[in-house]
């Protein structure tokens, strides 16, 4: 709208006689207000009379649906997480160098995920038992039997006990199965 304009009046119509660029119909619309005519004298434009009625063309916009949160409410919460993300650390760190004492719930954890990925051992580790104390055969065939029973066992109380670790149940956090790891009791 910043170029220079010159208007001649003619047939109760205003006329550019300076080739500026009107591509819209609103370019049209205001070229002719800024100079106090109306479109009366016929104004077109791609070969489409421009009226008031059609002046503004276009996408409607439609208003955006309301937030559930407000901004100060968004600063508020950004705060506060701010905070807790700053002094949690604080939290974590262990007051003594010492190993932790007893059963707890990341012991609970970590012998759930021992269970889970190796408690495959127990196949190998019952076959070596039972043939040790009742010969070949007996390894072969029960103690196959009984590590596949075992194995399955450890899987399932090892997803258990992943699920569950942050309660203390069985009361404070107690193994389901002995020996409390799949490798504790194996004997090459």
């Amino acid at each position: 709208m910043g170029l220079p304009r010159q208007l001649h009046r003619g047939d109760g119509g205003a006329v550019n006689t300076r080739e500026t660029r009107l591509t819209t119909a609103n370019d049209v619309l205001d070229f002719l207000a800024e100079k106090e005519t109306t479109t009366g004298g016929g104004v077109f434009v791609a070969g489409k009379e421009i009226s008031p009625e059609n002046y503004v063309q276009g996408k409607e916009i439609e208003a955006r649906a309301p937030t559930r949160y407000s901004g100060g409410m968004k600063v508020k919460l950004l705060g506060l997480l701010l905070v807790f993300a700053l002094l949690l650390p604080f939290r974590v760190l262990a007051e003594t160098d010492e190993a932790p004492r007893g059963q707890n719930a990341l012991r609970k954890f970590g012998r759930g995920l021992a269970n889970v990925l190796f408690g495959i051992v127990e196949v190998p580790n019952q076959i070596t038992k039972v043939t040790a104390e009742h010969g070949g055969g007996a390894g072969a065939t029960y103690g196959l039997g009984k590590g596949l029973a075992r194995w399955i066992g450890r899987e399932f109380t090892g997803v258990y006990d992943i699920v569950t670790f942050p309660v203390p149940f069985p009361k404070g956090y107690k193994p389901i199965m002995h020996p409390e790891f799949p490798v504790e009791d194996y004997e090459p």
